[in-house]
């Protein structure tokens, strides 16, 4: 970064292998979400969506999505949440999309370095940090605020194990707006996690391919699984630093 002040989340992340899914709609057809690819990604913020943000932590990239946004196809729940492509692509095309698996004799790494600062009300629960593979997700890290109905200034982290939303417990009172890091590491058919540095004590064994990592805030909340909540209600984590590797 250069000594100037970031104005593009570019400036703050690199975003050369990723495209963004966002919770407003296509101009073409407002029940699709908008999303953005690279070259255009560089170029692009939107406010309070996907745009830069500071605090004495450094500058961050904040992404939001609000409980009654559009959502993509196979979901409910809105996203604003970067999707893992192949480095330096550019254009839209699927053969963009990064592929891996976790049986292919590399090591797959993803850290963030995150705060939540938000969540919803009714259902107060966001994902921020994915492994997907080609029909599903393996492994999310699941932000659960623990005042449903109410406003969440502490929440539970989970590793998710598939369906299972609470695969383990990660931290039990998690401040929100507190700097946290998570990494995961998948070699050899086992996913094994960090926590602020530490190596958890859990892993998971699976065979999976068609994958790739995501980051940002996937909002777990929609009029379904949260009725009555309203459609401004948001969740929302900044994005301070990252790392993908796959050597």
């Amino acid at each position: 970064m250069s000594g100037s002040a970031p104005t593009l989340p570019s400036q703050v992340l690199y975003l050369k292998n990723w495209k963004i899914t966002l919770p407003i709609p296509q101009a073409s057809d407002p029940n699709t979400p908008k999303e953005v690819f690279q070259p255009e990604l560089d170029t692009y913020s939107i406010d309070p969506w996907f745009k830069v943000a500071q605090d004495a932590d450094g500058y961050a990239v904040q992404f939001r999505a609000n409980h009654g946004a559009v959502s993509t196809s196979g979901s409910k729940n809105p996203r604003s949440e970067l999707r893992e492509m192949v480095d330096n692509y550019s254009g839209t095309s699927s053969s963009n999309n990064m592929s891996w698996g976790s049986n292919d004799g590399k090591t797959h790494t993803m850290y963030i370095k995150q705060k939540v600062t938000h969540l919803t009300i009714i259902k107060p629960q966001t994902v921020v940090g994915q492994i997907h593979d080609a029909n599903d997700d393996i492994t999310v890290f699941r932000v659960e605020g623990n005042n449903p109905g109410g406003v969440s200034t502490t929440a539970k982290i989970y590793i998710t194990d598939g369906n299972n939303t609470h695969g383990y417990l990660l931290d039990s009172n998690y401040t929100l707006g507190t700097l946290f890091t998570v990494k995961i590491i998948v070699s050899n058919g086992v996913i094994h996690y960090e926590y602020n540095g530490q190596s958890v004590p859990y892993t998971q064994t699976k065979s999976f391919s068609g994958a790739y990592f995501k980051i940002g805030n996937y909002t777990q909340s929609n009029d379904s699984t949260a009725p009555g909540e309203d459609p401004n209600a948001y969740a929302e984590n900044w994005v301070y630093d990252y790392s993908v590797t796959h050597q």
